[in-house]
């Protein structure tokens, strides 16, 4: 399938299957979402010289982030393989993958962080040449972020094809998909961006669509490719990324 097929096909599956993304976003924001927020006041507190009693947010956020978000995608995942969901296959997908999600998650977020204070640094410096600089940082953190697309699909793929889906592999493959899918890859990173703007500025879509479409969309992406390198067959439905 094409990009634009995919995206396609994702909103047909985000309003046909609403209940279900809706809870994957719910429970989320009520188990990650709420626990992220908190740790972006407790790091301006503590940047900006105030008590840091919320401190110990940052490692509730370690162990809350990585298995909540594996559950939503783990509910997406069995959505776009025309599968039957309820509430307990977020947790199952959320207990299963536990310190593998916990992880991958935290290595995702040491890289971004990463990243963007690098990005902030050289442009915030006096010097013309790091300010110009600051681009390949920014550029890095771009690529960076369309890689972590695949993460978690892959995670739940790789472990349902018996292969080894340690953190070095999953990362792995996710860059020879982003390497070898650039034009497709950034199509669909820009329209999660879209999707994400939307979702946040409407406020209320923010704990009840986001997390949901979010997966939803990455796992459409995910199995596309999957499916056109042939690693595995053909998902059984009206639509099964053939065309």
């Amino acid at each position: 399938m094409t990009a634009w097929r995919i995206i396609k096909k994702s909103y047909a599956e985000i309003y046909k299957n609403f209940s279900a993304v809706f809870i994957a976003s719910v429970i989320w924001f009520l188990t990650a979402g709420i626990v992220l927020f908190a740790n972006f006041i407790g790091i301006n507190a503590i940047i900006v010289g105030q008590p840091i009693w919320m401190l110990p947010f940052l490692a509730l956020a370690v162990l809350a982030v990585g298995p909540a978000t594996t559950g939503a995608f783990y509910i997406t995942n069995r959505l776009v393989r025309y599968k039957n969901v309820s509430i307990k296959d977020f947790f199952i997908g959320s207990k299963k993958y536990f310190l593998k999600s916990i992880a991958l998650a935290t290595m995702l977020a040491i890289v971004a962080i990463v990243l963007f204070f690098d990005f902030s640094f050289f442009l915030n410096s006096n010097s013309l040449w790091m300010k110009v600089a600051s681009i390949m940082w920014l550029s890095s953190l771009i690529f960076f972020s369309m890689v972590a697309i695949y993460s978690f699909p892959l995670l739940i793929e790789l472990d349902r094809l018996d292969e080894e889906n340690s953190i070095k592999n999953i990362i792995k493959y996710s860059a020879f998909l982003t390497f070898k899918e650039m034009k497709f890859t950034l199509f669909i990173y820009l329209q999660i961006v879209i999707y994400v703007v939307w979702s946040t500025g409407l406020v209320i879509t923010l704990p009840t669509l986001l997390i949901g479409g979010v997966s939803l969309i990455a796992n459409n992406s995910t199995l596309n490719l999957l499916v056109k390198y042939n690693v595995i067959d053909r998902v059984p439905g009206p639509k099964d990324f053939s065309q």
